[in-house]
């Protein structure tokens, strides 16, 4: 049987780490503990059938603002939590930041000087009004849905497009390999096979790693959150079945 428990005290504790600090290598400590719980799903899938994980859901309004324009956009349904490098001052930045662009980002601060964050949206384009209140009513009434596991790694991340001629994603799974494997976080750059190299997301997690909130990467904020679904979610089971 899978030692669940010690994974998890692993994955708690680079969690917590990543939520007081960020520096690259607690930043990659917890992308790499997240890619062993990828490696882990059909396990986890067999032994807690019954956990589930909310996923968000992009509506066909949304779909349709982002599909027009090169943009970003991650939605984080229950929230991420931060102490570390917070920067009241420029709270958004972007390489093309001298361009026309606009900015949807859901950001709660707290009086202990953490922020809470539940949406990035990042739009190389002015929008006008109308479309503005459509992206404002979208983000604030988002659509979840519970799922199991495999499904949750399967379901977007974050939907990106830079230049092609139309939307596209990254699941929870693979942006958590690609942060791991491009920053050497579970192989060193000799080891990475012709797929890891070649890889299609590649580049698109290069190019979302310069997209920063509060001065720090959107990939932080949305791997925190993937970890603490899983840690919300499958600590009691597992303290259940190996207790």
């Amino acid at each position: 049987m899978n030692n669940y428990k010690l994974q998890l005290e692993r994955l708690k504790r680079h969690y917590e780490q990543s939520i007081n600090a960020y520096d690259l290598v607690s930043f990659l400590d917890l992308a790499h503990t997240l890619r062993i719980w990828t490696e882990l799903k059909e396990a986890i899938q067999r032994d807690f059938p019954k956990s589930k994980f909310k996923k968000w859901i992009l509506t066909k309004r949304l779909h349709s603002i982002l599909n027009e324009n090169n943009c970003i956009y991650a939605h984080l349904p229950d929230w991420v939590r931060t102490k570390a490098e917070v920067n009241k001052g420029q709270i958004s930045y972007w390489p093309q930041w001298d361009e026309k662009f606009s900015i949807s980002n859901i950001i709660k601060f707290e009086p202990d000087g953490s922020i809470y964050i539940s949406q990035f949206t990042y739009i190389r384009e002015a929008l006008k009004q109308d479309r503005i209140g459509i992206l404002n009513q979208e983000s604030h009434n988002p659509q979840t849905a519970l799922v199991c596991f495999s499904k949750y790694l399967d379901s977007p991340a974050i939907y990106y497009r830079f230049g092609s001629k139309s939307l596209n994603h990254i699941s929870n799974e693979q942006l958590i390999k690609r942060v791991a494997n491009e920053y050497e976080a579970s192989h060193s750059e000799n080891q990475l096979s012709n797929f890891e190299e070649k890889n299609i997301f590649s580049e698109p997690v290069k190019k979302i790693m310069q997209y920063w909130c509060s001065n720090l990467p959107l990939p932080y904020f949305i791997l925190l959150h993937i970890a603490k679904n899983i840690i919300t979610e499958l600590e009691a089971p597992i303290n259940d079945l190996q207790s």
